[in-house]
């Protein structure tokens, strides 16, 4: 074992590596020393931090956890230990984390800003705010804390007070188009749409990569307060705009559509909601040993009910009423070995079937090398998936593998089928876009242009409907 005179070289050594920036090489180091002396306080928070910060998440999580239960009166390990609970998406525990560290020591700043990160992922902004405007009475003068606070206070119905932290985050960062983004947001929600209007302009003149940024996520704010302002010409002009730079973006090709539509563009819509040709009908053989598509769906069922990323959708996604998985394509494979096949004869035999039409952007995307994400989607009893499009995505399928007897069953409502079409309502749309129903089947593949808002009806009964997604990502 090293004596105390080396421990304490090798733990300044350590941090002189991590000030320095040679993060491999300071985790080296305090590994060196957990190694002699397991409980050694600082060695373990540094530790867990340079591990955090080498994406070893689950070790840093390992580490400042022992850190904060050997020193419980360390506010800064609680602090720490939040850190990584939040991002590995323990948002609960982060919280009490970091309310421990604020009992600790009431000035510590990011204490307050990971509370109130913690809070936001739990879906109370009036407490991350109060955490926020904590943190900002701290730091009076760091705009990243206004422009939270501006977020959290939005998000809990306090406009005024939204504007107030936004404009000063906007007038603290003024090469940033951010925060004045966020105003817009504010603006638009509470009905002001010309000053939405002309707060977007500001955010978008002052840092133009915002627009790669909101399209990027599916949420382009300029372009709806524009629709609801009735400017649809705007709208089209600024995603034509935005499609020079960044041909057949899935968002901007969205948005586009429903402006062709506001303006009675009814050949430019068409060409994009082409129906016919680009919602295609795939059926997949029986992949061996199965006797039957119904055994192999029955496998991919019983791989999915198991599947450890499998939660409740957050509110956040599309559905409603159901539960979701993170990515298949992960070991153990299962038989989503045999499903990958599947997906690449689908995607070849979708491409092969697309008409010839340069001039369609959708078309002209077509990639020669892609990739697939996957997931799958358990809807229960009265839950469906709210109008949504996939922004990442080039092509998006959907794959039936448990159906309820209600969907089987032809009614008026068409209960349970999917629609494709019509937008979601944070979408300003004054005349309803075309639309096409599927009934789904099981051992049915639906495959459809990533752009494409489409969503699904409740159905009657107390059976789940589950399915798997995935989408075509481009890779040239």
């Amino acid at each position: 074992m090293a004596d105390k005179q080396n421990l304490n070289e090798l733990l300044r050594n350590a941090n002189v590596l991590r000030r320095q920036g040679d993060l491999r090489g300071a985790y080296k180091s305090y590994r060196r020393i957990l190694a002699s002396k397991p409980n050694q306080p600082e060695a373990l928070n540094n530790g867990g931090i340079v591990a955090f910060q080498l994406g070893r998440t689950d070790e840093a999580l390992q580490l400042l956890t022992t850190a904060s239960d050997i020193d419980p009166g360390n506010a800064e390990a609680h602090t720490n230990l939040a850190m990584a609970l939040l991002a590995l998406g323990y948002s609960e525990k982060a919280s009490a984390a970091c309310r421990r560290a604020t009992v600790l020591n009431p000035q510590l700043f990011d204490a307050h800003v990971n509370l109130g990160h913690a809070l936001m992922d739990l879906e109370q902004p009036l407490g991350a705010a109060e955490a926020y405007e904590k943190a900002s009475k701290l730091r009076p003068n760091g705009a990243e804390i206004h422009f939270q606070l501006g977020m959290a206070r939005h998000a809990s119905g306090a406009l005024d007070e939204a504007v107030s932290a936004l404009e000063k985050a906007a007038a603290l960062e003024p090469t940033s188009g951010r925060a004045l983004y966020g105003l817009g947001n504010v603006f638009q929600t509470s009905g002001q749409l010309e000053k939405a209007i002309e707060a977007y302009r500001g955010a978008l003149n002052r840092e133009p990569t915002i627009a790669k940024q909101v399209f990027g996520v599916g949420k382009p704010r300029h372009i709806h307060a524009l629709l609801s302002h009735g400017d649809a010409a705007g709208a089209r002009s600024l995603c034509y705009d935005y499609l020079k730079d960044n041909p057949g973006d899935s968002c901007a090709l969205a948005h586009l559509a429903i402006a062709h539509n506001e303006l009675g563009d009814n050949e430019a819509l068409h060409h994009l909601y082409d129906f016919d040709r680009l919602v295609q009908h795939y059926r997949p053989h029986t992949p061996k040993p199965h006797r039957d598509i119904a055994a192999f769906n029955k496998s991919l069922e019983t791989h999915i009910r198991s599947h450890p990323s499998l939660i409740n959708a957050p509110s956040s996604f599309s559905v409603e009423g159901g539960q979701t998985t993170g990515e298949l394509l992960t070991k153990p494979l299962g038989p989503m070995n045999a499903f990958q096949r599947i997906i690449h004869d689908a995607v070849e035999n979708y491409i092969s079937e697309l008409p010839n039409d340069p001039s369609h952007p959708f078309i002209a995307r077509t990639p020669k090398r892609w990739k697939a994400t996957v997931w799958a989607i358990i809807i229960g009893p009265n839950g469906h998936q709210v109008p949504h499009i996939h922004p990442s995505g080039w092509l998006s399928a959907v794959y039936y593998v448990n159906l309820p007897t209600a969907i089987s069953v032809p009614d008026s409502e068409d209960h349970g089928w999917i629609e494709f079409g019509k937008p979601y309502k944070d979408v300003p749309f004054s005349t309803i876009p075309p639309t096409r129903r599927v009934r789904p089947e099981e051992g049915l593949m639906l495959m459809f242009p990533s752009y494409l808002y489409h969503r699904t009806i409740t159905y009657p009964g107390a059976e789940d409907r589950i399915s798997i997604s995935f989408d075509i990502l481009p890779l040239n």
